[in-house]
């Protein structure tokens, strides 16, 4: 939603908010001579509902002021069949489940950018102590382009795999 769509629905929040309070105000707090004309013709009743009218009014279009609903990204990939898309964080989701199926890595970050000539993946991994640091971050690059390609059939353009942090603890072993 733009700006000045939620500046619009402020504004009418704001005047159905003072509508509310000037229906509130005709129950009997008004003018002697307004308040008479309105107990002896209108019941009270009537503004009091208008009051929670209006206040429940102002409240939902304050609530649709701030309310921003985030729009999904996803990736669209055309088949034979027609199109299919798939969000971004399902792909991120995917991108994880391959780097965490490599032996060696402890904690993977995983952020997805779509490009013209294919998905771009930048993974941050945590590895554990006494891994061969290019060994793995090729081994990342390789297994999670085959299964990004594989599961979702999008091309991979590029995968960079950063090495971010050398965890603390190794696994403990059986012996």
């Amino acid at each position: 939603m733009r700006i000045w769509h939620r500046l619009v629905i402020l504004l009418g929040s704001l005047v159905a908010l003072a509508l509310a309070f000037l229906s509130f105000s005709f129950i009997g707090q008004g003018p002697y001579w307004f308040t008479s004309f309105l107990i002896e013709r209108i019941r009270p009743l009537y503004y009091l509902s208008a009051f929670v009218l209006f206040l429940v009014l102002f409240i939902l279009l304050v609530a649709a002021a701030f309310h921003s609903r985030r729009v999904q990204r996803t990736v669209i990939h055309e088949t034979a069949l027609g199109e299919v898309q798939i969000a971004y964080s399902a792909v991120e989701d995917l991108a994880y489940r391959a780097v965490k199926r490599i032996k060696g890595v402890r904690e993977a970050d995983v952020s997805v950018k779509a490009e013209s000539d294919g998905l771009e993946i930048l993974i941050d991994a945590t590895i554990m102590p006494d891994i061969n640091i290019p060994q793995i971050s090729e081994e990342i690059r390789s297994k999670v382009a085959d299964y990004i390609r594989e599961t979702t059939g999008i091309p991979v353009s590029r995968v960079m795999a950063m090495v971010a942090k050398i965890s603390n603890e190794s696994r403990p072993r059986v012996e």
